[in-house]
């Protein structure tokens, strides 16, 4: 197990850090679970469709889901104090992201593709007039209140007039690719096995749409 620092804004932010643990041989003895892929050219349309729109990011969030009592024992982990266990899920866990989405997509599915769109642990509000914008927020607060899930109040963006999601930038000129995503691209390493081509792939696909002949 490690302690990694999360990034800073500025060099007065506090220091914050996350554990990480090699979850290799777990996740070869784990049944992969999948997702519904989320179809991100309809989530930009429909975010760049809205005078109002805004992002919010949870906080810990694959932490904030516990492990059921009786398959704790099923996490167990090596460090230099001994052998541990986890009682919620890790970041490294292969099922992660696919509990989390399907989560998240259960407890806000009467509001997804009206007025909310959901990719992991990115939540975008999208909306017409000041009032519905405000009205909505709120019913995301209590929702997210009434589960026991907390926001990272380093990751709230609200009323932007520019916003950053899925790998583009979505202002009032339209829609466009994220010059930092571009250049991660263009400065890739080659990849040397399949789960490097995977990733690069992953990559790509954030951009598909605008990429001609792609």
């Amino acid at each position: 197990m490690l302690l990694l620092q999360k990034p800073r804004k500025t060099k007065e932010d506090l220091i914050r850090l996350r554990t990480v643990i090699d979850l290799r041989e777990h996740n070869k003895n784990t049944k992969k679970l999948s997702s519904p892929l989320l179809d991100i050219k309809s989530v930009l349309r429909r975010v760049a469709s809205k005078k109002y729109k805004l992002l919010i990011d949870g906080k810990d969030t694959y932490e904030q889901i516990r492990i059921i009592p009786e398959h704790v024992n099923r996490s167990i982990f090596n460090t230099l104090d001994g052998t541990m266990v986890s009682e919620v899920m890790q970041l490294g866990d292969c099922n992660s992201r696919a509990i989390y989405q399907a989560l998240m997509n259960h407890i806000f599915q009467p509001y997804l593709g009206d007025w909310m769109d959901i990719y992991l642990d990115d939540l975008v509000i999208y909306s017409d007039t000041i009032e519905d914008h405000m009205q909505h927020l709120r019913t995301v607060i209590d929702i997210l209140h009434k589960e026991k899930f907390y926001l990272s109040e380093h990751k709230i963006q609200l009323f932007q007039k520019e916003l950053k999601i899925l790998g583009h930038i979505i202002n009032d000129q339209g829609i466009r690719m994220d010059p930092h995503k571009v250049d991660s691209i263009q400065q890739w390493k080659v990849p040397t096995n399949k789960d490097l081509l995977q990733g690069f792939l992953g990559s790509v696909g954030y951009l598909a749409p605008n990429i001609p002949q792609l």
